[in-house]
């Protein structure tokens, strides 16, 4: 039974694979324009809002500082997670610097054996956030031109993670746990340097997800597939098929509710839910981050529980008058929404980290050269 298993999924794959050769040479012009949009979304959304926060979580983990804080926050760190401060203090920087970080971070304690495999495996479905610079930058200003959407959705999604982690708490205070030891904090130009590094390969990935799930999206559009789920949701929602269409592609890949209609309050709490599930594209955006150190599928179920609470909380605290539309005009909504950002920083960026890129290599290049002679 095991190699009847084993020989469908190899099947499923090799069909899988020469199906997506196909539409790539079938439809490229759908190929194209998926890529291009997408590349659009890493340099205008992406990119601005989370490779700072990739840095400074590097930096917290490698020089020791987020150690340091561990005995600060031991209290309510058992309080809230079943954990010492140190896990708090990810959970706080995973609520804010976006959705990978708190899976590396976690990966670290794993890989340095002062977390198990499995506590950390629970710990990442609470962990878990899309971080304010993401919400603000792309649903609110883009979608309501209105922060206090942003903050409606902020505040449910870090709620719901608040109740998953005391919820966790039960499960992780009886897991053994090393106790974390004070290490002086190490601050210098090459840690700096290997941080920026990390965060670069580490948005590379995210960024290079975006763009094959993009494809995905296009190809399950291609075939139909993506506007029967639109339909059928539809029918069970009462929503127009075109909108739900846009929230199954957004199911795959967050970002793309920036292809939602915008100025509609109505979507605020299914917004809410996705941006707290976070997409299949983030789940394989935090594989890679973790890289094998613990099982996602905890943290598949818990943010699935997540974008329910957060559903529920958001329509909880949603006020009437932007049910009714009174708070803003819809048309200077749709104007926001449509108004997209400069990519010229973004771009600056990529281009400063691979001339930094370059220069370490060429330094560590010549200390060789040297260490030769």
């Amino acid at each position: 039974m095991k190699k009847l298993r084993e020989k469908a999924a190899g099947a499923a794959g090799i069909t899988l694979v020469f199906g997506g050769t196909a539409f790539c040479i079938a439809g490229s012009g759908a190929v194209r324009s998926a890529v291009s949009e997408a590349v659009g979304r890493c340099l205008g959304i992406l990119i601005p809002s989370l490779y700072a926060m990739l840095i400074m979580s590097a930096l917290l983990i490698r020089s020791g500082a987020l150690r340091r804080l561990s005995g600060i926050l031991r209290l309510p760190g058992r309080i809230l997670l079943g954990a010492d401060g140190e896990v708090l203090g990810i959970f706080l920087v995973s609520s804010l610097a976006g959705y990978p970080v708190g899976g590396r971070l976690l990966a670290g304690l794993v890989r340095e054996g002062r977390l198990s495999p499995s506590s950390a495996s629970w710990l990442s479905g609470a962990c878990f956030g899309a971080g304010p610079a993401f919400i603000f930058g792309c649903i609110a200003s883009q979608l309501y031109g209105d922060p206090a959407a942003g903050r409606l959705i902020l505040i449910s999604s870090l709620a719901a993670d608040l109740i998953i982690g005391v919820g966790l708490s039960f499960i992780i205070r009886r897991a053994p746990r090393e106790a974390a030891k004070r290490a002086p904090i190490r601050l210098d130009t090459e840690l700096v340097s290997e941080c920026i590094v990390s965060a670069g390969r580490s948005m590379a990935e995210i960024c290079c997800a975006v763009l094959a799930f993009s494809v995905v999206t296009a190809a399950l559009s291609s075939v139909g597939a993506l506007s029967a789920a639109g339909e059928l949701l539809g029918r069970l929602s009462g929503r127009p098929a075109a909108v739900c269409e846009s929230l199954c592609a957004a199911f795959l890949d967050v970002t793309a509710v920036t292809k939602l209609p915008a100025g509609d309050p109505t979507l605020l709490p299914a917004l809410s839910a996705l941006t707290a599930f976070g997409g299949v594209c983030v789940f394989v955006q935090i594989s890679a981050a973790v890289r094998g150190e613990f099982p996602l599928w905890r943290t598949v179920l818990l943010r699935i529980l997540a974008g329910g609470l957060s559903y529920l909380i958001c329509r909880g605290l949603l006020p009437e008058d932007m049910i009714m539309g009174a708070s803003v005009s819809a048309a200077a909504l749709r104007t926001a929404a449509t108004g997209a950002a400069s990519p010229v920083p973004s771009v600056l960026l990529i281009v400063m980290t691979v001339t930094v890129l370059r220069e370490r290599e060429g330094l560590r290049g010549r200390h060789l050269t040297f260490l030769d002679k």
